[in-house]
């Protein structure tokens, strides 16, 4: 066992505001193979500690960042894949750019602040990532900060009203999941939309990020059209409300007057 391990084995059993979720909380990143964590709200170090802990596991890097700065924290968990900056943690997000696995929120719990967190840092979390933010029990701004900011398209949320609150948010991961279509022209011609339409045909069949409609695709997964021809399996997704797209520039080459045809509507 690793001296975080240890350090983590102890806290977990000292009652705390947050030691009931810090094991869970370092199983979630090591079961994300986290590379990148950004923590909002260091305090004493506790989650610190769990992810941390976590990040030696998976070989990722913690960034930090708090308003006031705990005696002894810093050199407590001195770790050379962490890094904790002193600031406004909005003013600092501002710069930040790489797509985050975790994203772990323990800071003013004030509503406004915490939507804009949400705001500013969500956008990075990578399909198949999780949030994570404590108190919204004992803070109830922080719930409702949450759910003013989640579309449950694209966010499943999971709460635990144990020591203060703690909810989760998983970005949902969806595939693309090409319709299948029987294609009527030369891919070799000089035609917009069909050299369009072979080129996605083609990067589509060699990415794992996208499936064919026959495998079954998950109610989640966006539904791809090349063209038009299935008219049918077109609006029968749109009426079940499923998520489509249709093209590359489809519309145009079958219709020259927008919004003549019924699927245009």
């Amino acid at each position: 066992m690793s001296k975080l391990d240890d350090a983590l084995e102890k806290l977990a059993q000292t009652k705390g505001d947050n030691n009931e979720h810090l094991k869970p909380l370092h199983d979630l990143v090591v079961g994300a193979k986290a590379q990148q964590v950004v923590e909002l709200g260091v305090g004493y170090g506790r989650f610190t500690t769990a992810i941390l802990a976590a990040l030696e596991k998976t070989g990722g890097k913690l960034a930090s960042c708090d308003n006031l700065e705990y005696a002894g924290t810093r050199s407590k968990l001195s770790c050379a894949n962490w890094t904790y900056t002193t600031a406004n943690d909005l003013e600092w997000g501002k710069g930040w750019t790489e797509p985050l696995d975790v994203l772990v929120i323990d800071s003013s719990h004030e509503r406004a602040h915490t939507e804009s967190e949400l705001r500013l840092f969500g956008r990075h979390v990578r399909a198949g990532g999780a949030i994570v933010m404590h108190d919204t029990v004992s803070f109830p701004a922080v719930m409702e900060a949450i759910e003013a900011w989640r579309d449950e398209r694209d966010w499943d949320l999971e709460h635990f009203e144990n020591n203060n609150g703690l909810a989760v948010l998983t970005k949902i991961r969806r595939r693309v999941c090409r319709f299948p279509f029987a294609p009527e022209r030369d891919f070799d011609s000089t035609s917009g939309p069909t050299v369009l339409e072979a080129a996605l045909t083609e990067a589509f069949s060699s990415d794992e990020r996208f499936g064919d409609f026959n495998a079954g695709p998950a109610p989640d997964d966006m539904l791809w059209f090349p063209t038009f021809k299935k008219m049918g399996s077109i609006l029968e997704a749109i009426h079940a409300k499923r998520p489509v797209a249709i093209g590359p520039n489809v519309l145009f080459a079958l219709s020259r007057v927008p919004g003549s045809g019924k699927h245009e509507a």
